[in-house]
């Protein structure tokens, strides 16, 4: 009897627009709404994102990168508190 091997699960790098609007905490169509008008005055820049024919993934580790960026740090927090 020939041994069956199990393939190994494989973890998707990207994600669909609805996964990643979940995963950093916005609304799906601020996503689309970033990647349709681009930069706009007053408004945060949309994450990256790779566009595969009509199909649009984003990258986890590029959306961790993208929440990075705006993360307040305790310090400057502290500072604006102290000096109010």
């Amino acid at each position: 009897m020939e041994k069956i091997q199990a393939e190994a699960p494989i973890t998707p790098r990207g994600m669909s627009e609805e996964d990643a609007a979940r995963y950093i905490g916005v609304a799906r169509i601020s996503l689309r709404q970033g990647r349709c008008e681009g930069r706009r005055e007053n408004r945060m820049p949309p994450p990256p994102y790779i566009k595969l024919g009509r199909k649009v993934i984003y990258l986890k580790d590029d959306l961790d990168r993208w929440l990075e960026m705006y993360r307040v740090a305790l310090a400057v927090v502290l500072i604006i508190l102290t000096s109010q």
